[in-house]
Order: structure tokens, then C-alpha cells, then sequence
């Protein structure tokens, strides 16, 4: 066994050269305002011939005070994975995810070939607003929540919309939204909530208004779902 070797520095950056049987080269930087590692790594030729294998890692990131960023990338042979993933937090927090893979070890373990996938966050005193959506080779998922408060009011929306095999078999409807309003004054409340699983629908309203003395109460409940006709309950109620 043998083994040569140089390493090199030169302010923040290191690089080592190696030979042990095979021709290897390792770099990295940790220099402000972030830090980078390629490594480059080749088996000496055999004797019998065939060309050698070539295998590298860069992992690359950098981070500011509004945003961080990173990219990694990874092949051994015919084998390559590149991930990059960005975030931003100015008035809003809001990221970005790639990923390219087409390794079939990987793939066999559930990591998809590519993947794609962005989110926004905002809040503040009055809104709470996530935006979130990913694709993945042939299955996109996207979802959205909401909640929003203002003097007497309140509201709160929630959508999901999917082609992932996997939520199917779980159960989970391709398509969904759940809302919920609601206002207060001074002699009156009302509330609204509507429910929707694909092609099935509820919707309940409800107001009681207080005036002379006299309590008044309206409440109104339509539904699609084949559960509750089951029941007995009729798809249009209504009560005062």
C-alpha cells in the first residue's frame, strides 16, 4: 500500500491532492458569507482496461442576512444527484427546492427522479397565509391556509388539491377547501362553514340577532354527503 499526498492553504480555502491507488481531489473554502467542498475522486485505470469511474461532491451554501442558498451535487459513476434549495425572508418567507435524480438505488427507495416545490409564509398581527406546492415526476400537490382576524371578524380557509398515489390509497380526497367565516356586532352574531371532499359538499350557516328584548336565531345546513342521507338527514335544513 502506498499513499502520496500534497495539501495546499491559502487564506480560507483548503486543498488537499491525494494518490493511494486512485487520484483524488478535495478543495474546500469557508470564506464569509459562506462555504463551498468540491471533491473529485477516480480510480487509477486497471490494467485489463475499461474506462474508470468518476465520482464527485460539491456542497455549496451561502447565507446572508435575508437569505440562504445551497447546492449540492453527488455522482458516482452513471449515478447523479443535484439538489439546490433557496430561501428569502424580506416582507415574507419564501423558498424554493429542485431535485434531479437518476439513480435508480434511490429511486427504488421512494426519492423521486425529479422534484420541484415552492412555499410562501406570511404573518403579521391580522394574517396567518401559507402557499406550499411540489411536483413530483408525474404527481403534483399544492395547499393553501389562511387565517385572517379583524376587529368583530374572523376567517379561516384551508385547500388541499393532490395526485399522489400514496394519499389516495391513504384516503385523502384529491381535492378539499374547509372554510369558516364569522362576524360579531353588537345585537347580532353570524357564522358561515363550508366543507367540500371532492364531490361531496356541506354547508352551514348560522345568524342570532337580539332586538327589543327578543332572541332570534336562523340556521340553515345543505349537504351532498351520502353519509348523512344515510341518516336520515334530509340535503336541505332549515331552522328559526
Amino acid at each position: 500500500a502506498h499513499f502520496n499526498g500534497s495539501l495546499r492553504l491559502n487564506g480560507c480555502a483548503v486543498e488537499a491532492v491525494l494518490d493511494s491507488g486512485a487520484e483524488g481531489r478535495l478543495r474546500g473554502e469557508a470564506c464569509r458569507p459562506g462555504f463551498r467542498v468540491d471533491g473529485v475522486f477516480q480510480p487509477v485505470p486497471s490494467p485489463l482496461g475499461g474506462p474508470p469511474d468518476h465520482h464527485r461532491l460539491l456542497l455549496a451554501a451561502e447565507a446572508s442576512p435575508q437569505q440562504l442558498q445551497g447546492d449540492l451535487r453527488l455522482r458516482l459513476g452513471d449515478c447523479a444527484v443535484r439538489a439546490s434549495a433557496q430561501m428569502q425572508s424580506r416582507d415574507r418567507l419564501q423558498g424554493t427546492v429542485q431535485l434531479h435524480n437518476n439513480c435508480t438505488a434511490l429511486q427504488d427507495l421512494g426519492i423521486p427522479a425529479r422534484m420541484q416545490g415552492s412555499g410562501v409564509l406570511v404573518i403579521n398581527r391580522k394574517l396567518l397565509e401559507s402557499h406550499l406546492f411540489v411536483h413530483t415526476d408525474e404527481s403534483d400537490l399544492q395547499a393553501k391556509v389562511r387565517l385572517k382576524a379583524a376587529r368583530g371578524q374572523q376567517e379561516a380557509l384551508v385547500q388541499l388539491s393532490h395526485s399522489v398515489p400514496l394519499l389516495h390509497r391513504g384516503g385523502v380526497p384529491a381535492n378539499a377547501t374547509l372554510s369558516f367565516s364569522s362576524e360579531r356586532k353588537a345585537d347580532s352574531h353570524q357564522h358561515r362553514l363550508s366543507c367540500s371532499m371532492d364531490s361531496q359538499q356541506l354547508s352551514e350557516a348560522m345568524k342570532v340577532e337580539q332586538t327589543m328584548g327578543e332572541l332570534r336565531v336562523q340556521c340553515q345546513l345543505d349537504h351532498t354527503l351520502a353519509l348523512l342521507r344515510a341518516w336520515g338527514l334530509p340535503q336541505t335544513n332549515s331552522i328559526q
